[in-house]
C-alpha cells in the first residue's frame, strides 16, 4: 500500500503532467462562512460547495459541457481541506474561528482551449460575488497563478496529506466520471 508521501507525489506528477501538456494551474482557496453539524456533515456540505462553484466554472470554460470530452476539454481541480498553522497564519481572527479554520486549497487545470475571456484569477475576482459574500456558505473564493513554482504550490495545497491529518479519501477531484454523477432522478 503506497505511503502519505507516495500519494501526495503521484498527484503532483499527476499535475505536473497536465501542466506539460498546456494547462494552466492555479491555487484556489475555499474560505466558509460557519457552519452547522457535525465534522463529517460540514466536510461533505464543503465538497458539495466546491462541485457547484467548479459546475459555474465549467460552463464558463467548455461551451457545451455535455457534448465535451470530459477527459481532454474540461478543467480539472484537485482540492484538499486545510487548517490554519498558527506561526505563519495569514487568516483574520474571524476566519481561524470559523469552521474551526478549516478552509479548502485546490489545483485548478484551465484546459488550453477555453472559452474563458480573461484569466482565471481575473475572473473569480471580477465575479467573486457569484461565488462567495458574506450572505453565502462560502465567505471567499481565491484564486492565483501558479507561474514557477507548481511543485511547491502543489506541495502546499496538500500539506495536510504530507504531515499525515488526512488520508487520500479526503481529496476532492473533479470533474466526476459520468458514473459518478447523480443521475437526473437524484439517485446515485
Amino acid at each position: 500500500m503506497p505511503t502519505k508521501g507516495e500519494y501526495l507525489d503521484a498527484w503532483i506528477e499527476w499535475t505536473m503532467t497536465a501542466i506539460n501538456a498546456g494547462y494552466e494551474p492555479y491555487l484556489l482557496t475555499f474560505m466558509f462562512n460557519q457552519m452547522q453539524g457535525t465534522e463529517g456533515r460540514t466536510t461533505a456540505r464543503m465538497i458539495n460547495l466546491i462541485e457547484d462553484v467548479f459546475s459555474k466554472l465549467l460552463t464558463r470554460i467548455v461551451r457545451d459541457p455535455r457534448k465535451a470530452d470530459i477527459y481532454t476539454e474540461y478543467p480539472r481541480l484537485i482540492a484538499a481541506p486545510d487548517w490554519p498553522v498558527h506561526s505563519h497564519m495569514k487568516m483574520t481572527l474571524e476566519e481561524s474561528v470559523l469552521n474551526a479554520g478549516k478552509h479548502w486549497h485546490g489545483i485548478f487545470l484551465m484546459p488550453p482551449r477555453s472559452r474563458m475571456w480573461t484569466s482565471l484569477d481575473k475572473y473569480i475576482a471580477e465575479k467573486q460575488g457569484k461565488y462567495a459574500g458574506k450572505s453565502r456558505p462560502i465567505m471567499r473564493v481565491h484564486a492565483v497563478a501558479i507561474e514557477t513554482t507548481e511543485r511547491k504550490a502543489i506541495g502546499y495545497a496538500f500539506k495536510q496529506l504530507d504531515r499525515r491529518r488526512i488520508g487520500n479519501d479526503a481529496i476532492a477531484i473533479m470533474p466526476k466520471t459520468h458514473s459518478e454523477m447523480p443521475s437526473r432522478s437524484g439517485r446515485a
